[in-house]
């Protein structure tokens, strides 16, 4: 019964959310100066917060939520290196009583290449390689730490909400060079403040 009243939730607080960023953006926009710095806009910084969420069911059914940041710089209106951290907390069940945990922390930089579509929607396409430590920890083992070598390469869209303010989501995939190798695909939405 419970379950079934959170799935109906849900949507519910979703909108509630879109609400309230609505409202904000809206109450900035009535204050913004002309001619603040955002996307496009050279010499100009931005700072981002990412986040997202997988389930990937099979043999093994597996969790992961991550949350990161970055810092970019637009040395020209199309190009913007950056620095980037970001925050994995996975967890495996493969039933039987075997599970494993894993924290995962890479950074990296690379580069963001986007144009201006309209005028408030910006597409972009990023590439960064990076280095991933994994600390995972398998019931009725030692936890064990490994140091990875990590591709990252992402499509997305910028909405501005208002200047110096802009909505991110996008589609990212990862090619974590490991025994054997792994792929990552996820879909992190965030936020981008400009100054």
């Amino acid at each position: 019964m419970r379950h079934a009243e959170v799935e109906r939730r849900a949507p519910r607080i979703g909108a509630t959310w879109l609400a309230w960023i609505a409202i904000v953006a809206s109450a900035l926009s009535a204050h913004a100066e002309p001619g603040v710095p955002g996307a496009g806009v050279p010499e100009s910084w931005e700072a981002g917060l990412r986040a997202s969420y997988q389930r990937l069911s099979g043999t093994i059914v597996t969790s992961q939520v991550s949350v990161g940041t970055f810092l970019g710089y637009y040395v020209h209106p199309n190009v913007e290196p950056f620095l980037g951290v970001s925050l994995d907390f996975q967890d495996a069940d493969a039933g039987r009583g075997s599970s494993a945990t894993a924290v995962n922390v890479s950074a990296g930089a690379g580069a963001r290449a986007s144009f201006e579509l309209a005028e408030r929607l910006r597409p972009y396409l990023a590439f960064s390689p990076g280095l991933l430590l994994r600390t995972t920890d398998i019931s009725g083992f030692d936890a064990e730490d490994q140091l990875d070598f990590v591709l990252s390469a992402q499509v997305g869209l910028q909405v501005e909400l208002v200047p110096r303010v802009a909505l991110d989501v996008g589609v990212a995939y990862d090619r974590i060079f490991s025994d054997g190798g792994e792929d990552l695909l996820t879909v992190p939405l965030g936020v981008s403040f400009f100054f």
